[in-house]
């Protein structure tokens, strides 16, 4: 029996505007769990860098992911938005997927991990 296959995905948040608090990301492996609050398949937390931040997502099982980043300036550990909810501070979704009206579909800020590693960019809107 051949041994498990373990893929890399790497995620630079970019266009990030200050070095202050954290860039906080998300990974999810399907649209049903897409931006659903404890249904992530991994998560980590970087200090922000004025410019961008690479993030390496390891021993992952081939197929599809996509990912939700915000930074958390003010290091509150929540995505802070106003009293109508817009947002307060930065985000972003893999493949640059655009926000109108609410989050991007899955399929829009997904990628495919078929290789032994994969890369997408996420910039960050302010």
């Amino acid at each position: 029996m051949p041994p498990a296959r373990a893929d890399t995905l790497v995620v630079t948040v970019r266009d990030i505007r200050s070095s202050e608090g954290d860039i906080r990301i998300a990974l999810y492996n399907s649209a049903d769990n897409f931006l659903v609050d404890g249904r992530t398949a991994a998560t980590q937390s970087l200090s922000a860098q004025e410019g961008a931040v690479t993030f390496v997502f390891a021993n992952l099982r081939p197929g599809i992911y996509a990912a939700a980043a915000f930074h958390d300036e003010n290091r509150s550990g929540d995505f802070d938005t106003n009293f109508i909810g817009l947002p307060r501070e930065g985000y972003g979704f893999s493949n640059g997927a655009r926000a109108l009206l609410g989050p991007p579909a899955f399929e829009d800020a997904s990628v495919e991990l078929v290789r032994s590693s994969a890369e997408t960019d996420l910039p960050m809107n302010y």
